[in-house]
């Protein structure tokens, strides 16, 4: 089953960078490497999307660890607050369907 905010959205880089983020980046701090890796975009396009994010304030500076800048979810942000909550009624209403119709076809 594909995530449902993908699905409606659109398979492109910025909605799974973004659904990643959604997923993840609420409870714990990634760098971009690991941000690029989970959403299995190229560097190159992250590099050329991720300052929206932080310019939009959907993403955040945490902290440094070596070289790398960690960053975090931005959840004090209205837009991120409403995202997430748009993010988890789609995948309640998925997972209610599929549990629909794996009733009907047992």
């Amino acid at each position: 089953m594909t995530e449902p905010f993908i699905e409606m959205f659109g398979d492109t880089p910025r909605i799974r960078e973004l659904n990643f983020l959604l997923c993840e980046g609420k409870y714990f701090d990634y760098s971009l490497t690991d941000i690029m890796k989970n959403s299995n975009v190229s560097w190159h396009t992250l590099k050329e999307l991720f300052p929206q994010l932080l310019g939009l304030e959907i993403v955040k500076k945490t902290r440094k660890v070596g070289r790398a800048t960690m960053y975090q979810l931005n959840t004090g942000n209205e837009g991120v607050q409403e995202l997430l909550e748009l993010r988890f009624k789609m995948c309640r209403d998925a997972a209610e369907k599929e549990a629909k119709f794996s009733v009907l076809t047992s």
